[in-house]
């Protein structure tokens, strides 16, 4: 589930451990693995000196480590800068995928999020995700006729 749901989870009273558990999906590469997918701020250019200084106040507040800190605790999701200390306040959850961050970078394993479009265009998502449903809902479609037909429509939309 996405980081949300701790986030429900823990506004519900529900505790890690007794409730439910976190753990990393399981790999079959014998190494630690991590998809990436990051929330945006964006700021759009301007000629307004007090817009600048108030984007600049805006993107220093959110990137210090007390917003993180406050911020990724009610949501749930684990801080953007990897110096914020985890061990005080933050859930179980969120310090073991803190952890699995960090091995994954150092085992060189960390992807981005291809369902969240931070890979590859629209379009070519589009079509390997209609490949998937299609595999799902056709019971007699084999692994091999599934990837094969996902790699045509990715190409497809190349």
């Amino acid at each position: 589930m996405g980081d949300w749901t701790l986030g429900l989870l823990t506004a519900g009273g529900f505790k890690e451990g007794t409730d439910y558990v976190c753990a990393q999906a399981p790999t079959d590469w014998g190494k630690p693995g991590f998809i990436l997918n990051s929330d945006s701020v964006v700021f759009f250019q301007q000629k307004d000196p007090d817009y600048v200084e108030g984007q600049k106040l805006l993107a220093s507040t959110i990137l210090s480590p007390e917003f993180q800190t406050i911020f990724n605790q009610t949501k749930g999701s684990i801080p953007a800068r990897l110096d914020v200390d985890l061990s005080n306040g933050f859930n179980p959850c969120q310090q073991l995928s803190q952890k699995d961050l960090q091995a994954s970078i150092d085992g060189g394993t960390l992807v981005r999020s291809m369902a969240h479009n931070m890979t590859i265009p629209q379009k070519v998502r589009g079509a390997i995700m209609d490949t998937v449903t299609e595999f799902v809902a056709t019971p007699d479609m084999t692994a091999q006729d599934a990837a094969s037909a996902m790699a045509d429509a990715a190409e497809a939309q190349m």
